[in-house]
């Protein structure tokens, strides 16, 4: 919508590559499509991150539960590790938010600069 609304009718240029006449068809639809599932690809690629580090720290949270009724010395195990995957998840989130907005920025510069190469 920022491109169309920056630079009209030209925008769509950007989804007709330079080919012959002949393959217009088939590569404006596959421009279209990548253009589209880029917003899916980021939202996935992000949404899996978190939730495979979530699933982790709740599965290292039921150990240390697990172990701590048989012993407290037996839930420092499993505790320490907890930490230290938490640790690892905030590097992990910061990693995934700096990928993020690189690649938002980058897909929002290719819409508004059409035709500025």
């Amino acid at each position: 919508m920022l491109g169309f609304a920056v630079n009209g009718i030209k925008f769509f240029t950007i989804f007709v590559p330079n080919v012959p006449t002949y393959m217009i068809p088939i590569m404006v639809f596959i421009e279209v499509l990548s253009y589209v599932i880029r917003c899916f690809s980021l939202a996935i690629r992000l949404c899996a991150n978190l939730t495979a580090g979530h699933i982790l720290l709740g599965t290292l949270a039921s150990f240390i539960l697990s172990f701590a009724k048989y012993h407290f010395l037996l839930a420092l195990i499993p505790g320490v590790l907890t930490v230290l995957v938490f640790f690892l998840e905030l590097g992990v989130s910061g990693l995934q938010a700096f990928v993020l907005v690189t690649l938002a920025l980058i897909y929002f510069k290719d819409a508004y600069m059409v035709g500025h190469h």
